[in-house]
């Protein structure tokens, strides 16, 4: 016949800590990957509001310029540097970039501003921006290709 084999108290008690670490690692595990994604939730909605921010402050400046000579200069004291007709600057250290490109016809003089995330764009060169804003502004004077 063959005996039955019982643990003792002692291989109870290592079964059941074993037992125990293992739900608290997988507990450690998922709750860190948790803080990770908020984490990064907050990055990016921080980022999102700064970028909220500065197009703001450059729908002010376009808007309180009535001459498209006026908004070049504005932008330029702004801290932006025009590179072949698309205003550019970086902030945050240089982790971000807001780009304004410009278009003028007749009176109207219209410019979409887009955010980038410079930490992505390293990794891929035609990153999309992740903030995008158009603005619409009536100049007193037509702009400079209509003479």
């Amino acid at each position: 016949m063959r005996e039955k084999h019982r643990l003792s108290s002692g291989q109870l008690l290592l079964l059941e800590l074993v037992i125990a670490v293992g739900f608290f690692s997988m507990s450690v595990a998922v709750t860190m990957s948790i803080f990770g994604n908020a984490y990064a939730m907050s990055s990016e909605a921080e980022a999102k509001k700064h970028a909220v921010y500065k197009a703001d402050d450059i729908s002010e400046i376009i808007r309180s310029e009535s001459e498209e000579t006026e908004i070049d200069r504005s932008l330029k004291d702004y801290g932006f540097v025009n590179n072949n007709g698309i205003y550019e600057m970086r902030y945050s250290e240089d982790k971000y970039r807001v780009t304004v490109s410009p278009f003028v016809a007749g009176r109207l003089y219209e410019a979409e501003v887009d955010f980038y995330d410079e930490s992505d764009e390293a990794e891929n060169a035609d990153t999309e921006p992740f903030y995008t804003v158009t603005i619409d502004h009536a100049l007193k004077k037509g702009g400079e290709s209509d003479g």
